[in-house]
């Protein structure tokens, strides 16, 4: 995805956010540990990282369900954690979520009809008059029909049910929606309706999203830019091509590098990591990349790098990404990419699932 929104007011500022967890007896566990970033109006910031790293405590505090140890999380200039309970509650409907589990997240003991209508209720978003014609609207925008609204979740399928979690997100027509991990438990071609679903919402509807994700090729994708978090930090941000095509820290490298390249003529390169990956409650006084770092030396163990800019709209948390040598794989645009018929073959998958009921 290419090109990113005017600069004005953030949608989503978030500033130094730390969530640390209390254990007896042992150090605390460092979940968060001072992130910032914001989000524009009709962006899709992703973020990504190793499983543990903190992606979903962070998504967690973005949408109030968890309390930050120190920082703030402003949504339109206003700090979230500032709020009494009435006034967040009130808020609410500007920022939703749709989880990774889309049958763990609903209700079974609700209809779809129930659960779409719930928030449009609380909210007051339309009268109870208009309440089946909204519920029907949202089905709609999801590729689903009325006739559906009847059912419960166990009636269907993972695609489906992800669906639906898309409109319980867009009932009370949120501005920012954060996504974490919402096409992991699909399959391939139902992973491209959800995507490209996503982006077409997006478009008319100008949401911004935080989206959370392991799988690289879909971020690439569907995000404007790229947030790479490690143990709690984020060490790289930029821009999605950039970042892919021209990483500047050692572990987004690494993470690239471990993509898997759709030619069996291309031999791999994988950058293979020293150690083992920390804990989060370990107590480590400069870079928390520097166990795993080949390029560490005494300065990352004993101080913190900070985010710094290192180009239009790029920051790298690396004491030493400037006398690093060029990442380049060798690989060609075209390469990266899967073959011309694998593509027809995803597409024609996608439509056929999208004229099944």
């Amino acid at each position: 995805m290419t090109g990113t929104p005017a600069a004005q007011q953030p949608m989503l500022d978030v500033r130094e956010l730390v969530r640390h967890y209390a254990q007896a007896g042992q150090a605390a566990v460092k979940a968060v540990d001072g992130v910032s970033f914001q989000i524009a109006r009709g962006e899709t910031l992703a973020l990504v990282g190793e499983s543990g790293c903190g992606k979903s405590t962070l998504a967690r505090m973005i949408m109030a369900l968890d309390k930050p140890t120190s920082g703030s999380v402003l949504l339109e200039g206003v700090d979230l954690s500032a709020l009494s309970r009435n006034r967040l509650n009130r808020l609410r409907k500007k920022f939703q979520i749709i989880f990774q589990d889309p049958y763990s997240s609903l209700n079974p003991r609700m209809t779809v009809h129930e659960t779409l209508a719930e928030p449009l209720v609380l909210h007051q978003i339309v009268p109870a008059s208009e309440i089946p014609a909204r519920v029907s609207r949202l089905l709609s925008c999801v590729g689903l029909t009325s006739a559906q609204a009847q059912r419960y979740p166990h009636e269907f399928s993972g695609g489906q049910r992800q669906r639906v979690g898309i409109a319980r997100a867009l009932a009370c027509e949120p501005e920012l929606i954060v996504c974490d991990e919402p096409v992991s438990a699909l399959d391939v071609s139902v992973r491209a309706q959800v995507l490209n679903l996503l982006q077409d919402l997006q478009e008319e509807f100008g949401f911004s999203y935080l989206f959370i994700s392991h799988d690289l090729s879909v971020v690439r994708h569907i995000s404007h830019r790229v947030a790479v978090m490690y143990l709690g930090r984020l060490v790289e941000i930029g821009a999605t091509e950039a970042v892919f095509m021209h990483p500047k820290h050692p572990y987004t490298r690494a993470l690239l590098s471990a993509i898997p390249i759709p030619d069996p003529n291309i031999p791999p390169s994988r950058i293979s990591l020293r150690g083992e990956l920390q804990s989060t409650g370990a107590s480590l006084a400069g870079c928390s990349f520097a166990p795993r770092c080949t390029n560490a030396d005494d300065r990352c163990t004993a101080i913190a790098p900070v985010l710094e800019n290192a180009g239009p709209n790029s920051r790298i948390a690396c004491h030493h990404w400037r006398n690093l040598a060029a990442f380049d794989r060798g690989i060609s645009q075209e390469q990266r990419e899967p073959p011309a018929y694998v593509a027809a073959i995803l597409a024609r998958m996608s439509q056929e699932a999208a004229k099944t009921p």
